[in-house]
């Protein structure tokens, strides 16, 4: 017995101190991505000054469309949850702040995985890392569809790409769209593919996650597909929102083909733990250069689409996490019984 009372003196002592270690995590995080970079004070001097131009209802209009972004993850995710969960839009809506907060201290935003699943019924933690990953996989295929839509506008209009080059890339493109959306209503097709590159020990866990997530009707996955792209037009349209507040005017079609551009590069390049702003900063140099914009503006309008984003959700995210306790599991249970 008392042996079994150390025990839990000392979980009643680590769980808050990983709590304290996740919030100073993320703060440090926070830090060394907003404010101790080299060109910190030169980004905020371009911040100050599209203020005084005038500029700040487009900062407004960004901000205000944040919370609707993470609405439409939370209604993207929820068409998978429903299948095993009774979760209100608000219970899930935490959740997925919390995955926020976690996925800017891990690699790749395998924290996301984690937030979620810390936030959700004890019993059902598996299945809403499935419900992650499908609903992630949906996000994918509007984002390749989208970028790859966005690079061929830019190739013709602005890469000169010969039009038999043009034709064999929308045909490629439509093949791997359509392949994608194959294995997203077929999962069954997909788990030899997942079962090769996860570790036995998950595996057992996933499958029969994966297996009962078969029975989400396909009318809830289309619904899983719209809410991805309300979610896609809406960072988009904050991208954009941001180039105008930094002064950065271009024609509509020339501004959302390059946002889908950087979207798919970002989407198909590993981001580092700490660096993750800085390699999203330097693929957008690389697409806005093709329009002579101003090198600042474009990193500032990068640096201000992070923190409205990410780090804005990311706090109280953090807070959800730090409140979880055993009270809360039991109530989620109770909820799902």
């Amino acid at each position: 017995m008392e042996a079994i009372a150390k025990i839990s003196g000392y979980y009643r002592w680590l769980l808050p101190a990983l709590k304290a270690a996740l919030l100073l995590l993320l703060l440090a995080a926070l830090y060394w991505q907003v404010f101790a970079r080299p060109d910190a004070d030169l980004l905020w001097r371009q911040w100050q000054q599209s203020l005084h131009l005038t500029r700040w209802p487009w900062l407004l209009t960004a901000l205000a469309l944040m919370p609707l972004n993470w609405a439409f993850e939370t209604l993207k995710w929820r068409q998978f949850t429903r299948v095993f969960s009774r979760m209100s839009f608000r219970q899930a809506y935490r959740a997925v702040l919390a995955g926020v907060a976690l996925s800017l201290v891990t690699p790749q935003r395998l924290g996301e995985y984690g937030g979620r699943a810390l936030l959700s019924p004890t019993g059902q933690r598996w299945q809403m890392v499935v419900a992650t990953l499908l609903g992630n996989f949906g996000q994918l295929i509007v984002l390749i569809a989208g970028g790859l839509g966005g690079f061929l506008w830019l190739a013709y209009n602005h890469l000169a790409w010969q039009t038999y080059l043009l034709y064999a890339s929308a045909v490629g493109v439509a093949i791997v769209i359509i392949a994608l959306i194959f294995g997203f209503f077929q999962v069954q097709y997909v788990l030899p593919g997942i079962r090769a590159v996860v570790p036995v020990r998950i595996w057992k866990k996933l499958r029969r996650s994966l297996v009962l997530l078969r029975a989400c009707p396909p009318r809830w996955r289309w619904s899983a597909l719209g809410w991805a792209t309300a979610r896609y037009l809406t960072y988009a349209t904050q991208y954009w929102l941001m180039l105008l507040f930094l002064g950065i005017d271009l024609p509509p079609e020339a501004a959302f083909a390059s946002i889908a551009t950087i979207f798919l590069i970002q989407t198909g390049i590993p981001l580092p733990l700490f660096g993750a702003l800085l390699a999203r900063a330097e693929i957008a140099l690389f697409v806005w250069g093709q329009f002579d914009a101003n090198e600042l503006s474009i990193l500032a309008a990068t640096f201000g689409l992070f923190i409205i984003n990410l780090a804005l959700p990311a706090l109280p995210g953090a807070i959800f996490i730090v409140k979880i306790n055993k009270t809360k599991s039991s109530a989620y249970e109770k909820i799902n019984a």
